[in-house]
């Protein structure tokens, strides 16, 4: 029931929102996202998210796209998801956002072209360097294609020098390190990194840095570690499930 009271206010805001400015692309794509996720006694409509995008792609062809791609995300069509994201950067060859969304597609373990993920993710870079999206695709790659040490260091060492305000890359690059099961070290080095200044809004969250750090420690037999991790996350955040799931694992 709180769940559904809460959808029902987040439907609310966007409705809101779009009123105010019928062409707001955050807006729209959050609506799509509703429509696509939600159940249908609250409104969830496939039909719906469907004919938004279509409008959206009429009225600002390159955001259209890039809501037309949420669509294809759930429906797991990554042909044509890739397709979508093509089309927004042609639609916009400067975009950054699309840039950053064909990197970041590049890496998921069903496309692995990482080398397409290096390609969009330094164009993105070369012409707006003092945003940390790019680097955190860029870092990403690096340590799928094993480039982990001083060049990974010194692509962070940029990142932070290019926007102290946002650490997402040494996330990102610790985030990857845990997924390929390598270099605990250098991981939690970069996640308490990450943890020794405030995240930015749309950043990955201190909690689950957190959790990050105790999968690390779960992976490495700390158990008392990772227990403390899980519950630091947790005490954040207590309805996030993969720390619950991992905490109850070591009880």
């Amino acid at each position: 029931m709180e769940q559904i009271v809460l959808a029902r206010k987040v439907k609310e805001h966007l409705d809101h929102a779009i009123t105010l400015d019928p062409k707001n692309w955050h807006a729209r794509a959050g609506m799509v996202q509703f429509y696509l996720l939600a159940p249908s006694i609250i409104g969830g409509d496939l039909q719906k998210a469907q004919a938004m995008a279509d409008q959206a792609v009429k009225d600002d062809p390159a955001h259209g796209w890039m809501t037309q791609a949420l669509i294809a995300q759930h429906a797991k069509d990554n042909a044509q998801v890739e397709k979508d994201y093509l089309n927004a950067l042609k639609a916009d060859p400067r975009s950054y956002v699309a840039m950053v969304a064909l990197g970041t597609f590049y890496l998921q373990d069903a496309v692995k072209k990482y080398d397409r993920a290096e390609k969009y993710a330094r164009a993105a870079i070369k012409p707006d360097p003092g945003r940390a999206g790019g680097y955190s695709v860029l870092a990403a790659q690096m340590v799928y294609t094993g480039k982990v040490g001083s060049e990974l260091d010194a692509l962070l060492a940029q990142a932070e020098k290019a926007d102290s305000d946002d650490w997402t890359p040494y996330y990102s690059a610790a985030r990857t390190l845990i997924l390929v099961g390598k270099d605990f070290d250098r991981a939690e080095r970069y996640l308490r990194k990450y943890l020794s200044q405030e995240a930015e809004g749309n950043a990955p969250k201190h909690a689950h840095a957190h959790w990050r750090l105790g999968q690390i420690y779960q992976s490495s037999g700390k158990k008392e570690q990772a227990i403390a991790e899980f519950e630091t996350c947790l005490r954040a955040e207590p309805n996030f499930e993969p720390a619950k799931k991992d905490l109850k694992a070591l009880r």
